[in-house]
């Protein structure tokens, strides 16, 4: 009597099996993500995608307050960031602030792919607003840059560190957003804002 072997116990099946179970699971992990193929923002008080895979594809996310993600992947074009408030702080439903900056907590992978970027620029203070704000002085009037690490740079008719943006925060573990700088001619030229909050 000839011994009998079931095929499906083979190893070229079983590799075929788990081939097969790797590629479900693939397929599902991306159907389980959250595409944002348009500009988006994740409020406050937003929780609806914290523990999602996050996916955002040329177009801007902004997220405020504290969210944990289980992943984001930024593709090209994609851009993520925070929103701007000019004395840096946000007002949520009931009337609370917090402070602006992006807070995330990001549990498995972080992908930033070229053409993509995570940019705060000009969302920290705004012009002659923060810790470090820059001074208007002279005649005519110029404004001196906002500080943060160091002092902001002089100008013109606004020269001497009593007159520059002060310093604050530390310098190896930043935590706050850079100030404004200081108003222009007669005041009516403003300053630029300072840079704003990226905590990962």
């Amino acid at each position: 009597m000839k011994p009998y072997f079931s095929w499906c116990s083979t190893p070229t099946y079983l590799a075929s099996l788990i081939a097969l179970a790797l590629l479900c699971s693939s397929a599902a992990r991306a159907q389980a993500a959250t595409v944002f193929t348009n500009d988006t923002l994740i409020g406050v008080l937003d929780t609806n995608y914290d523990g999602a895979e996050l996916v955002v594809s040329n177009c801007t996310l902004m997220v405020d307050g504290v969210h944990s993600f289980a992943s984001i992947r930024l593709l090209s074009g994609g851009m993520l960031t925070h929103s701007f408030s000019s004395n840096g702080w946000l007002t949520v439903d009931g009337g609370s602030n917090v402070p602006s900056g992006l807070d995330l907590t990001v549990s498995n992978d972080f992908l930033v792919e070229s053409g993509s970027v995570i940019n705060a620029n000009g969302r920290g203070f705004g012009a002659g607003s923060g810790p470090g704000f820059g001074k208007s002085s002279g005649w005519p009037a110029s404004g001196s840059g906002g500080g943060h690490g160091g002092f902001g740079g002089a100008s013109g008719t606004n020269s001497g560190i009593t007159l520059a943006g002060g310093v604050y925060d530390l310098i190896a573990t930043p935590s706050e957003k850079g100030s404004g700088g200081g108003r222009g001619y007669q005041g009516e030229d403003f300053g630029g804002n300072g840079g704003g909050s990226i905590r990962i």
